[in-house]
């Protein structure tokens, strides 16, 4: 399967020759003073690379890092910046401007950014929304949801959308978003002669549908998803809902309204029958509680995700708790690793599921533990590849 719009990405020669002509006219309507210090370095001073997601335009970190590129971003030329601006947005046909920046592993407070919020997204253009403490200082509110600035992408013929300035967004995880749309482990032949739609699998990352979305698009009968973001799950119920696959929210107050007096939610008896996903707004650490009393509602998990970095180590025996006890499955672990130890965490990270196995007792009969696939995705910095182990936990 080939990945289709994915945001345009202008690398070509003509795309760097269209944003080149659009800072020609700009650089041309300067003052005579401005112009000369400019026009000389400034048209082809610049690998002109950038992504669109409508309807935003995205500039990499270091767009306007070179001279003359950084007076453009002091205040007092701000009238000439706000027409150069205008004039790629009408170019481009969007509607708002950024630069990018790398997502920080630590937020503001020094505490791990395991919202992976978007800190070091620079609004160049257009209004992003408030600038709103992340969760859960402040959780965000449906004025909040209506208030703010989305963008959207299509990828494998799955809409997504965020509001970057409160929700990261990953473009070098489509092809493992691909894969998983691929994997033999969600045809009919590799389930042992069952369609896809009579299994279930879980994401405990789920972000935006990062890869939720995949299992719902091959067809998997009922995909659970766990998320702590507030501005993620509305994102990801946004693109449920454009993509027509039914989708439930149960959010922290659906939560506190059905507390009964043994102070557990009573998830057995909600009405799950329509909706293919199901979005629950709270730790994943409540995921195996969850997925027992929904056991008899929902297909067998067969499949669970656990795309977090630099590791998911910290889910992987929520993760062989959540696999149908029968059946067994498959669960793909995301973890950043060395380029030259890749066969040696591959040994790691299969003798700890194994123990996980042995010691929950997953199985009445032993239970097979085995690494099906190693896969790179991407580089995650200096001989740092962000990896996907396939692990299979099945009934021997």
């Amino acid at each position: 399967m080939q990945p289709k719009n994915h945001g345009r990405r202008a690398k070509d020669a003509q795309g760097m020759n269209k944003m080149g002509r659009v800072v020609n006219d700009w650089l041309l309507l300067l003052p005579s003073t401005l112009r000369e210090t400019f026009f000389s370095k400034a048209a082809f001073a610049t690998n002109w690379s950038y992504t669109i997601y409508p309807p935003l335009l995205l500039f990499p970190p270091n767009t306007f890092a070179k001279e003359p590129w950084p007076a453009l971003l002091t205040a007092d030329l701000q009238p000439q910046r706000q027409q150069l601006y205008a004039s790629i947005c009408k170019a481009f046909k969007v509607t708002h401007i950024a630069l990018n920046g790398p997502v920080p592993g630590t937020s503001l407070d020094a505490t791990p950014n395991i919202l992976r919020s978007p800190t070091k997204l620079i609004p160049l253009y257009g209004d992003f929304g408030s600038n709103l403490p992340p969760p859960p200082e402040h959780d965000p509110t449906a004025d909040d949801f209506r208030d703010a600035f989305w963008c959207s992408t299509t990828q494998n013929g799955i809409f997504q959308t965020w509001a970057p300035r409160y929700t990261m967004f990953s473009q070098g995880n489509l092809s493992e978003k691909t894969r998983v749309l691929q994997l033999k482990s969600l045809r009919r032949d590799g389930l042992g002669g069952v369609e896809p739609k009579e299994i279930s699998a879980v994401d405990l990352y789920a972000g935006i549908g990062y890869f939720a979305f995949s299992y719902a698009k091959a067809g998997v009968g009922k995909v659970l998803c766990w998320e702590i973001n507030g501005w993620s799950v509305e994102g990801l119920r946004r693109g449920a809902d454009e993509n027509k696959w039914k989708c439930k929210v149960i959010t922290d107050e659906q939560v506190r309204a059905n507390l009964d007096e043994m102070a557990r939610i009573e998830v057995g008896k909600l009405d799950l029958q329509g909706e293919q996903l199901i979005v629950f707004k709270e730790s994943n650490q409540k995921a195996p509680e969850r997925i027992e009393a929904l056991r008899s509602q929902i297909p067998p998990v067969r499949h669970v995700n656990c795309g977090f970095l630099p590791s998911s180590s910290g889910s992987w025996e929520t993760a062989v708790r959540l696999l149908d006890p029968l059946q067994g499955g498959w669960i793909h672990a995301h973890e950043n690793v060395n380029a030259k130890e890749i066969e040696m965490r591959k040994l790691e990270v299969i003798e700890t599921f194994r123990a996980i196995a042995n010691n929950i007792g997953f199985s009445e009969s032993a239970s097979c533990v085995a690494c099906e696939q190693v896969e790179v995705v991407k580089s995650y910095g200096p001989g740092i590849y962000h990896c996907v182990f396939d692990i299979a936990v099945l009934p021997i």
